[in-house]
């Protein structure tokens, strides 16, 4: 299922109706909407080559999207450290580092 209502409302949507909707995969994508449709002009070539089209997006849009990529990439970087066995070790190790560092003095 493709939801496209925009960030954060298709999220939230997805989110409140998974149990209920009964399909293989909920795909958000409210922006590519707005590539098709031609509302958003796509980074030079070169900037998608060098998987920058988010840094274009960024400073053509900066109100929009500043305060979003502040908060959810560091939220999708704990999620993915949090969620995969080599970060869950990676955690655990830093975490072990700093309680050594703490309770040995």
């Amino acid at each position: 299922m493709w939801v496209a209502m925009g960030k954060p409302l298709q999220e939230a949507f997805c989110v409140r109706n998974r149990d209920r909707l009964h399909c293989a995969w909920m795909i958000t994508g409210g922006g590519c909407l707005d590539f098709v449709a031609g509302e958003y002009k796509r980074a030079p070539a070169w900037m998608q080559n060098a998987n920058l089209e988010w840094l274009h997006r960024l400073v053509t849009r900066p109100k929009h999207l500043f305060l979003r990529y502040l908060t959810s990439v560091p939220h999708a970087i704990l999620l993915t450290l949090t969620r995969s066995g080599k970060g869950k070790r990676i955690i655990r190790a830093s975490v072990s580092k700093v309680a050594h560092r703490l309770y040995s003095r």
